[in-house]
């Protein structure tokens, strides 16, 4: 019957993506004979535990002469559930939408695994695979090539080759490089791709050697044709009796001759066993090669020798016998915490005795060294795991530690213990945080200190002393107790506290110090937010200005006087404030009109008293208010102006309802004066200082 597909093209090679645990075996180009279309379909091997959900493929298409011909597309597969080796795909006939392609080409994009989770790829990723070679193809020879399944069994077909991060087993599965052994077979890496091409030629010639010598003793063993009788069907007498003596005289004659020779091989023979039986191998193996065709000194050479050493290596791995990895193949430099003696030994065994076939108990022993390679991986790995927990353990305890260290104080010795710890848990950030907990320690200080005249250097380990220095004047006027809870706020760490004069050393206002300090932590918590709050706890100014700025120059005066800190251009202040300081107090009217300065509000009461302040601003903005009315409800506030003679006034310029001003004339009386829009004078009032 005719098929119902043409096949076009076959993709040459097959493709792997590293890290999607998929292998692309197989891919087809045909036409469907009837309606002409074009589909491709593809082959995909699984090489996980569990199969993927979907996987999607991008597809690109080309003309004859190799260029791509229409757009690439994607198709997604829905992947049934499947374990490791699954096929799916061959099924699947994806349309081709470019009638005169030739080729195509393939490579996995996305793969969604069971629990939904997606791993994205791209075009680069893939990698093509030449695949497996027959052992045929490998080794150029079909001699050798069954000489090895007899080694290591019928079921091996391939060579055992890696390609990316795979492996092909000789059984033909497809393993992942970080498979020791095949997850198929069972079989080790190791001993499959380690083979001795040499050692197979010698097999080979040792075994057509002992065939040649079995058919030449049969050959002897075949009789020679009886001789024909006489016409009178009866043998001269005479004749039959030359005939039966002449063999007799030879075969005396050849035995009397072979008797010496027959004798020593026996004897070698003899001997051989029995050095085979003390366990001298090598000379069992010397007497035996002298004598290979006699009785069964073949067999003992090619099996029961090897078997007999696959047993002495299979003992020497049980007991950890270093001394047998020369016969092993191996030196001591082979071994390492992935290969102890056991494994390199019983891997060695193993192989000899997976060589043997079915030779005696060879395949049980083949299979108790590779479970017994098994079990010492296993046990390494639960010694990695012991190890790695308590070394953990032991970390846990020096992080306890160090974290102690931080809780009691002591910033530095915890910032290099927890350097100390690596990469341990969260160790890199705890260094930071032993810094931030050693600022927000004096930045408590700062906060119940004033601190202008003490200057500093942060330390930040257990050899970078702090250093603090203050004029012993300055250390009395801040009390006996600001010593100690400096010492404090550095906890632990070495601190040193000079009285001083001036600082000596290189050191900055403590103020400027703690800044940088929480400016170094990059953003660390919230130490962003500090330095504003560090400026705002040290403006030891801020109540003085404040009273200015509320008019009490008299209070601010006594602030000043009675301040012993730094304060930066003292005397100009000072003498502000003895300038302004007349113009504020209570006033009584002693003359002129009572009700002028209610008029200014459109009111007429008689305003007997008057209370003024003089408003003082941080910027040297003056202005000065007066309060009357009932319980000095109405305010009017008027700014300073100087005359061309420096004389002092405060005057409201304001033409559209009128003028105002007030100065204190040569008595010392406050005069109110009330001005039209064109500073007509429309009246005045005095008062004295109460």
């Amino acid at each position: 019957m005719k098929k119902k597909q043409e096949l076009l093209y076959n993709l040459p090679d097959m493709a792997y993506t590293p890290g999607t645990d998929l292998l692309i075996r197989s891919g087809q180009l045909s036409r469907d004979r009837k309606s002409g279309s074009l589909y491709c379909t593809l082959d995909f091997q699984v090489l996980a535990d569990q199969g993927p959900k979907e996987v999607t493929v991008l597809l690109s298409f080309y003309d004859v002469e190799g260029c791509q011909n229409g757009d690439q597309f994607t198709y997604t597969y829905s992947v049934p559930e499947m374990q490791r080796d699954g096929r799916f795909g061959d099924r699947d006939e994806i349309p081709v939408p470019t009638p005169d392609a030739v080729s195509f080409s393939a490579c996995v994009t996305a793969v969604t695994d069971p629990d939904g989770g997606e791993s994205v790829f791209g075009e680069a990723d893939m990698l093509p695979l030449s695949g497996p070679r027959t052992l045929e193809e490998a080794y150029e020879d079909a001699e050798l090539a069954e000489q090895f399944r007899v080694r290591y069994g019928d079921d091996c077909r391939y060579a055992c080759e890696s390609e990316a991060d795979l492996w092909f087993c000789a059984c033909g599965a497809v393993n992942h490089e970080s498979e020791k052994s095949c997850h198929r077979c069972s079989r080790l890496k190791k001993a499959m791709s380690g083979v001795n091409v040499d050692s197979l030629r010698a097999e080979v010639a040792a075994y057509v050697r002992s065939t040649r010598q079995d058919s030449e003793l049969e050959q002897e063993k075949e009789q020679d044709p009886e001789e024909p009788e006489t016409e009178s069907g009866k043998k001269p007498r005479r004749s039959r009796l030359l005939i039966f003596l002449i063999p007799v005289v030879f075969v005396l004659i050849l035995a009397i001759a072979a008797i010496p020779g027959a004798v020593q091989r026996e004897q070698k023979y003899r001997k051989a066993v029995e050095a085979m039986k003390a366990g001298e191998l090598d000379a069992a193996e010397e007497m035996l090669q002298e004598i290979p065709s006699y009785r069964d000194s073949n067999r003992l050479m090619n099996l029961q020798l090897p078997y007999l050493r696959a047993c002495e290596l299979m003992d020497a791995a049980k007991a950890g016998d270093e001394s047998a990895l020369a016969d092993a193949g191996y030196s001591k430099g082979d071994i390492n915490e992935e290969n102890t003696v056991q494994m390199l030994l019983y891997t060695a065994a193993g192989d000899a005795f997976q060589a043997l076939g079915d030779y005696e108990d060879s395949a049980a022993r083949a299979a108790a060294c590779r479970s017994a390679v098994e079990a010492e991986v296993e046990r390494l790995e639960a010694e990695a795991a012991k190890k790695r927990a308590e070394e953990l353990a032991l970390k846990q305890a020096e992080y306890d530690r160090a974290a102690e260290l931080l809780e009691t104080g002591f910033y530095g010795e915890a910032a290099a213990a927890f350097e100390q710890l690596g990469d341990f848990s969260d160790s890199a950030e705890m260094i930071t945080e032993c810094q931030y907990q050693k600022a927000l320690s004096l930045f408590r200080f700062l906060s119940a200190y004033d601190v202008s005249r003490i200057s500093a250097k942060i330390g930040v380990g257990t050899d970078d002393y702090s250093i603090f220095s203050m004029p012993n004047s300055e250390a009395l006027r801040l009390g006996s107790g600001c010593i100690d809870e400096l010492r404090a706020a550095c906890g632990g760490d070495p601190v040193d506290i000079r009285m001083e004069d001036e600082p000596s050393g290189n050191l900055v206002s403590l103020k400027d110090a703690l800044t940088e300090f929480f400016v170094s932590l990059d953003g660390y918590a919230d130490s962003e937010d500090y330095p504003a709050q560090i400026e705002e706890k040290t403006d030891y100014t801020k109540e003085f200005f404040m009273l200015c700025e509320a008019g009490d120059l008299y209070g601010a005066q006594q602030w000043l006087l009675g301040y012993g800190g730094v304060f930066p251009e003292r005397e100009k202040w000072q003498q502000l404030l003895t300038t302004y300081m007349p113009y504020c107090g209570i006033w009584v009217l002693s003359s002129g009109d009572p009700n002028l300065l209610s008029k200014t509000y459109g009111g007429d009461f008689e305003c007997m008293y008057v209370m003024s302040r003089v408003l003082l601003t941080k910027d040297e903005n003056l202005t000065m208010r007066l309060s009357f009315g009932d319980n000095n409800s109405l305010t009017l506030d008027l700014p300073v102006e100087y005359g061309d003679r420096g004389e002092i006034r405060f005057v409201n310029r304001e033409l559209m309802t009128g003028n105002y001003r007030v100065c204190i004339n040569a008595i010392g009386h406050l005069t109110f004066e009330r001005f039209d829009g064109d500073w007509n004078r429309m009246g005045a009032s005095e008062y004295e200082r109460t």
